[in-house]
This record gives C-alpha cells, sequence and structure tokens, in this order.
C-alpha cells in the first residue's frame, strides 16, 4: 500500500500540535503519578508518551527483558522503546505491533520468572514485580492497539514532567 504523501508544512504543523498536546499531559503528569500505586523517581524513570498516551511509569525499564528470549526484532524494539529520554523515536506500526505483542505472551508465559527477575534487578529503585509486570501487560496491549491505527508509523517519547 502506497504511503500517503503529507507536506513538509502539515508535517510541521501536525508535528507542533503534537508537542504542545504531549507537554499538557506531562505538566499534569503529577497528578497521574500520585494515582499510580508505585512511587518511582520521575527523573530517572520519565513515563513514555506512545502516540500520544502517557504509558505507565514502569515502562521506561521494560529493557530489563533484553536478554530473554524474543526474535531478533523484537529485542531490537524492546530496546528502542524505553531509550528515548528527550528524544522522539519512531518505528514501522507493523514492527511496534508485533513487537508488542510477542513481549506481551512471553510475559504471560514466564510470568513468575519475571516477577522474581523485577524483584531482583529493579526492586532496589522502587518496582515492585506484581505492580510492574501489570502495568507491561496493560501498556503493551495499548500500544497494540495504539499501532494498529498508528497508519504507517509510531511515534513515542519520554521527558521528565519539571
Amino acid at each position: 500500500m502506497p504511503r500517503a504523501l503529507i507536506s513538509t508544512k502539515d508535517k510541521q504543523i501536525h508535528l507542533k500540535l503534537f508537542n504542545e498536546w504531549v507537554h499538557l499531559i506531562q505538566k499534569n503528569s503529577k497528578k497521574r503519578t500520585r494515582e499510580m500505586t508505585q512511587t518511582l523517581d520521575l527523573e530517572e524513570f520519565p513515563q513514555i508518551c506512545f502516540e500520544g498516551e502517557i504509558l505507565p511509569q514502569s515502562v521506561i525499564a521494560i529493557s530489563i527483558l533484553i536478554n530473554h528470549d524474543f526474535t531478533e526484532r523484537t529485542g531490537d524494539w524492546i530496546w528502542r522503546l524505553p531509550h528515548c529520554k528527550k528524544i522522539w523515536k519512531t518505528g514501522d506500526s507493523e514492527w511496534c505491533l508485533a513487537a508488542a505483542r510477542e513481549i506481551n505472551d512471553h510475559l504471560l508465559e514466564h510470568r513468575a520468572e519475571i516477577i522474581t527477575d523485577i524483584q531482583e534487578r529493579l526492586g532496589p529503585h522502587g518496582f515492585d514485580g506484581h505492580t510492574t509486570i501489570n502495568e507491561w501487560l496493560t501498556a503493551l496491549a495499548r500500544i497494540q492497539i495504539l499501532a494498529a491505527s498508528a497508519g504507517n508509523v509510531c511515534r513515542w517519547t519520554a521527558d521528565s514532567p519539571r
């Protein structure tokens, strides 16, 4: 299917509106953070905004799964997703969808082992294994929905609200 042609001016307008929208969400993220069940340092673990939606704060640490048994493409995506502090990342929407689905299936299949891994590796930073895996599953489900409706490319970034 051919890609839709979008003018440079339209891209600039879209990017400006998107950045303003992200800024408003991040400005109000302190309230959201208080509602979360984990208290994490927003400077060290900022929330990812994926296709305009703020994901749970714990998703920024999902790359600890890089050593698990994933396809190479999913391994690339799992590394790329959280490494987006103060920069925009993009990825083919089919790639994002497939990777999120593979990771989701892996989390469900190896739940107990991954909860232990989270507790051991991220517990000292304030992460709870059960809460984190549930937040990751929720985020991956949203990413699948967002990627399916994103068109050709997904965009994401992370920035602390300060």
